[in-house]
């Protein structure tokens, strides 16, 4: 099976059912069919969704080896950054490079908050 839209509908469909390996199966998948943002973002969303820091850092490292930091990697690097606790310094970093290349509203008014709790 080689359509990208297919691979994507079946590892959405496992990460549905919470049968998140499966799903990571199938997104690992895509990756390889369609080494884009997207792809990589579905990927990333499963294993955070597993809790899976270790492999999320995998991912990212890759990521940024080819060149792929887009919304997905400086959201996903903010969520990392978040959940192990990291210095507000560090998040605050890490959103403003998010900002710098996507202008996303949400992690805007998060970057304001946390220069106030700074």
């Amino acid at each position: 099976m080689g359509d990208e839209n297919d691979i994507y509908r079946i590892g959405k469909s496992f990460q549905k059912l919470n049968m998140l390996e499966e799903a990571v199966s199938w997104f690992e998948r895509l990756v390889d069919v369609s080494p884009v943002s997207e792809s990589y973002g579905r990927l990333l969303e499963a294993y955070l969704m597993m809790d899976d820091s270790d492999r999320v850092q995998v991912v990212l490292d890759k990521m940024a080896s080819e060149g792929i930091e887009s919304e997905y990697y400086y959201a996903t690097k903010y969520e990392l950054a978040k959940a192990n606790n990291a210095e507000l310094k560090e998040q605050i970093e890490v959103l403003s490079e998010l900002i710098k290349e996507n202008k996303i509203a949400f992690y805007m008014v998060t970057l304001a908050i946390l220069y106030v709790q700074n």
